[in-house]
């Protein structure tokens, strides 16, 4: 679990390959959000009970749906 700002969240994303890739969750930081690895069995609880900070899972694939969320919950923090 990582607590980071959304460009660094992007960046990591950016890099993760389709076949481990990271969930991010709502930080309690505002304008930050928490990533971990999404196959995790910690990670995989939290989004099969419907955790209300999930906001998706994300690799270099889908950056641009990452991108767009992502900013999507930082600007509605602000």
């Amino acid at each position: 679990m990582t607590v980071t700002n959304l460009s660094t969240a992007l960046e990591r994303i950016e890099k993760t390959d389709p076949s481990s890739p990271l969930a991010c969750f709502r930080a309690r930081v505002p304008g930050s959000v928490n990533t971990m690895f999404a196959g995790t069995v910690l990670t995989q609880r939290r989004i099969e009970q419907g955790d209300i900070n999930y906001l998706g899972t994300f690799h270099r694939d889908n950056l641009p749906e990452a991108r767009e969320k992502l900013r999507e919950y930082v600007s509605e923090a602000a």
